[in-house]
């Protein structure tokens, strides 16, 4: 995204960030889903224009708020649930499943809230309000 373009969606003048084209369905369900995400983001325009996109989910007060509502925008609970943050119990290993790009500061908070929401994906509320419980 070019310096002009950001300045723009910046400006008073530009209300609304859209999602950028080609950009694919949230929140992702099938590992498929996952990468194909992942390879979006891989191109820097790609992962700038979501990163405006999704910054309207920021809550400037409170990180383990913001990534609590990031993840639930873009990872459904059927799919956290096959994660750990660093893989264990025989779950695959999210710290390395997307990019993160986290200030080395804040990286040690996100981590530990990340772990936290995926280990709780089975007793979340679905779309469709029921829990995935057995």
């Amino acid at each position: 995204m070019s310096q002009e373009k950001l300045n723009r969606l910046l400006s008073s003048e530009e209300k609304v960030v859209k999602k950028p084209q080609n950009f694919p369905a949230l929140p992702v369900n099938t590992m498929t889903q996952l990468h194909a995400l992942e390879q979006f983001l891989a191109d820097d325009n790609n992962l700038s224009a979501i990163s405006l996109y999704l910054a309207r989910y920021i809550d400037s007060t409170s990180i383990e708020n913001s990534v609590r509502k990031l993840l639930t925008k873009i990872i459904t609970n059927n799919l956290a649930q096959k994660f750990s943050f660093q893989g264990r119990k025989s779950k695959l290993k999210f710290e390395s499943a997307l990019l993160q790009y986290f200030k080395n500061d804040l990286m040690a908070v996100a981590d530990k809230i990340v772990g936290s929401w995926l280990a709780n994906a089975k007793w979340r509320q679905q779309v469709n309000g029921s829990s995935l419980r057995n």
